[in-house]
C-alpha cells in the first residue's frame, strides 16, 4: 500500500507543481470573488462571513475560505497564489489517498489503486488541483461522507454521527447540495430489497443530526447576525433558489438535461468509458458477494442521483460534477482491474509512472503553453504587470483607490481596499489634493470620469478586454516633496 499511495502522491504533486509554474488564471474559472473573500478574512479581519472587494456577501459558506486564510496567515499575513490553492491542493490529494484506501478495503489493492490513479489522472484533478473554487474540498467532503454512510448502512447503523459530521463539512463548503449528494447512494438500500436481498438503513440519526445543526446552524446564527437578511437572500434565494429553478437562460427546469452526462464523458476520459462498462456490468450483472454488490449498487445510485439532480437543475457549470467523480473512478478502477489481474505488479507501477508522465506532459502544454492566449490568464498577467509597475514606483503602502479593478491586482499589492464608485473617483481625480485611482480599463475609465487634469500614470499591456492602469491628477506617481495623497473613502 505505501507505494501505492507514493504514487498517488506523486501524481497530484506533479500536477500541482506544473499548474503553479506556470501561468496564473486567476482572473478565469470564476476565481476572483473566492480570491477576495480569502483577502477580506485576512485583511480586514472578516472570518465569519466575507465580501468581495465590490461589497457583494459571499455565495458560499465559508470552510474553503477559511483555509486558504489560515495558510495565509501561517505565510505571514500574505495572500498568495500559492496560499488561496492550497486547500484545492491538499483536498485533491487528501480524496486521491481515501479513494485509494477506500477501494483498497472493499474491492482489493490493486482495484483501489487502479481507482486512485483514474481519479488522479483525469482532465478532472489537472483543473481543480490549483482552482480557487470550492469543488476540490467539496469533491472531498461529499466522498468521505458518501464512504461514511455506506459503513453505517453495513455496521447495522454504526457511525451515523460521523457522517453527519463530514456532511456538516460539505454544507460549510458549498451548502446543503452534499448531503443530498452525500445520501444518493443509500437509494441501493431500495434497490437490494426489490431483488430479495433485504438490507434496511438502520441506526439513529439524533446525535449525528444534532451536531450537524450545532456546526453549520451555529455558523449560520453567528453570520446572520452580522448581516441578517441580506446573507438570506443572498445564499438561499439568489444562490440556491435561482440556481435551481430559474438560472439565467434556462426557461424551464430541466433544460439541458443531457449535458453533464456529456460532461462527465468527456471530463472524465478516457476512464468514463470503463466507469460506464462498470455500470452496464453491475445492473445485468452484479456480483453475487453481499458486500461487494452492495457497494457496487451504493456508487451506481450516489454517481446516478447526482447525475439525475445535477440534470434536472437550471445551473449547469461542468465543475459541477466532480462530486460524482470519486464513485466512477472506484467502479472503473475496478473494472480495469479486471483487465489486468494476469499483470504482476512491476508491470503495474511502470504503467502508473508513465501514464503519469504523459497526463504532466499533457498538462504543461495545455495549462503551460495552450492557454497562454486565453484572455483570463493574459489579464492576470496584466494585473501582475501593473501591481510589480506601482510597487517599483511607490512605497507598498501607497494609497491607491480602486473604481472597479481586480481583485487580484489587490492581492499583489497586499491590500484588500473596497471599490470606490464614480462618482467618488471623479471627485478624488477632480480635488487639489494628490489622488490615483486604478481602473480595469482605462479608455472606459477616462471619458466617464473626465480627462481634464487626469492622467494616466501606470498602465499594464492591453488585452481584449481590458487596460489597466492607474490615473491621477498628477503626471506621474511621484510627487513634489511636502505634498501628501489622499484617498476618499466609497
Amino acid at each position: 500500500m505505501f507505494w501505492m499511495g507514493l504514487i498517488v502522491t506523486l501524481a497530484v504533486v506533479a500536477l500541482h507543481v506544473i499548474r503553479l509554474c506556470g501561468p496564473s488564471d486567476l482572473i478565469d474559472y470564476g476565481q476572483e470573488e473566492p480570491v477576495s473573500y480569502v483577502m477580506d478574512a485576512v485583511k480586514n479581519g472578516h472570518w465569519i462571513v466575507q465580501s468581495d472587494v465590490a461589497g457583494n456577501i459571499t455565495s458560499k459558506p465559508p470552510l474553503y475560505t477559511w483555509l486558504a486564510g489560515l495558510v495565509s496567515e501561517v505565510a505571514g499575513g500574505k495572500v498568495n497564489r500559492f496560499t488561496v490553492t492550497l486547500p484545492a491542493f491538499l483536498g485533491t490529494l487528501a480524496l486521491g489517498l481515501v479513494i485509494l484506501q477506500f477501494g483498497a478495503k472493499h474491492f482489493g489493492q490493486r482495484a483501489g489503486f487502479l481507482a486512485a490513479m483514474c481519479y488522479v489522472l483525469s482532465p478532472v484533478v489537472a483543473k481543480q488541483v490549483t482552482l480557487v473554487r470550492t469543488d476540490g474540498l467539496f469533491s472531498l467532503t461529499v466522498a468521505v461522507a458518501a464512504m461514511l454512510a455506506f459503513a453505517a448502512w453495513q455496521n447495522n447503523g454504526k457511525g451515523w454521527t460521523w457522517f453527519w459530521f463530514a456532511a456538516a463539512a460539505a454544507t460549510l463548503t458549498k451548502g446543503p447540495l452534499g448531503i443530498v449528494l452525500a445520501a444518493g447512494g443509500l437509494f441501493a438500500a431500495l434497490r437490494e430489497k426489490r431483488t430479495g436481498h433485504f438490507a434496511t438503513v438502520k441506526g439513529s440519526h439524533w446525535p449525528g443530526v444534532i451536531l450537524f445543526l450545532a456546526v453549520v446552524g451555529g455558523w449560520f446564527a453567528l453570520a446572520y447576525g452580522e448581516l441578517g437578511h441580506a446573507l438570506t437572500d443572498r445564499m438561499l434565494v439568489r444562490e440556491l433558489y435561482d440556481h435551481a429553478v430559474r438560472k439565467a437562460g434556462a426557461k424551464i427546469i430541466g433544460q439541458a438535461f443531457f449535458i453533464p452526462s456529456f460532461d462527465f464523458l468527456m471530463r472524465f476520459a478516457p476512464w468514463s468509458i470503463f466507469a460506464c462498462v462498470a455500470f452496464w456490468r453491475l445492473c445485468w450483472r452484479p456480483s453475487p458477494d453481499d458486500g461487494q454488490r452492495r457497494l457496487e449498487r451504493f456508487l451506481f445510485c450516489w454517481f446516478i442521483v447526482g447525475l439525475l439532480l445535477l440534470s434536472i437543475v437550471a445551473h449547469k457549470r461542468p465543475d459541477l460534477i466532480f462530486p460524482l467523480i470519486p464513485a466512477a473512478a472506484l467502479l472503473a478502477g475496478r473494472e480495469l482491474s479486471r483487465f489486468t489481474t494476469s499483470w504482476p505488479n512491476r508491470r503495474l507501477v511502470f504503467v502508473a509512472l508513465c501514464l503519469t508522465v504523459v497526463v504532466s506532459v499533457c498538462a504543461g502544454f495545455q495549462y503551460g503553453k495552450q492557454r497562454l492566449n486565453n484572455d483570463g490568464v493574459k489579464e492576470t498577467q496584466a494585473a501582475e504587470e501593473l501591481a510589480d509597475i506601482i510597487r517599483r514606483q511607490v512605497e507598498n503602502k501607497f494609497p491607491l483607490a480602486h473604481l472597479d479593478t481586480s481583485p487580484i491586482l489587490q492581492m499583489h499589492l497586499e491590500t484588500a481596499s473596497p471599490l470606490v464608485s464614480s462618482e467618488t473617483a471623479s471627485r478624488l481625480l477632480h480635488g487639489e489634493a494628490a489622488a490615483f485611482v486604478a481602473v480595469r480599463n482605462a479608455d472606459v475609465a477616462l471619458p466617464m470620469l473626465g480627462t481634464n487634469g487626469v492622467y494616466i500614470v501606470a498602465e499594464a499591456s492591453r488585452t481584449k478586454r481590458t487596460h489597466m492602469a492607474v490615473l491621477g491628477n498628477r503626471p506621474s506617481l511621484t510627487m513634489d516633496k511636502g505634498e501628501t495623497r489622499r484617498t476618499i473613502s466609497p
